[in-house]
């Protein structure tokens, strides 16, 4: 009987692990950075980066740098 109860413990316990891993790996969001330039290669401050069909978005910094999160690869940045 403790042996079945040890071997029903352990699948609960990799069940629960399997679960906490599925929404881990959901849960991972991509940062994409860069630096906003004009044609003579001067940096661009106060440039809008949005991310396409939402309101998510972010400025450039003095030097042209940004940086935002999205939630998958297939994510447009309109500029």
């Amino acid at each position: 009987m403790k042996n079945s109860k040890q071997i029903c413990l352990k699948r609960l316990h990799l069940f629960v692990l399997g679960l906490f891993l599925i929404q881990l790996s959901r849960a991972q969001d991509l940062v994409v950075t860069g630096k906003v330039t004009d044609q003579n290669n001067e940096s661009l401050i106060g440039a809008a980066i949005t991310i396409k069909g939402t309101s998510t978005g972010t400025i450039t910094d003095f030097d042209g740098n940004y940086s935002l999160k999205v939630s998958s690869s297939d994510d447009v940045l309109i500029f």
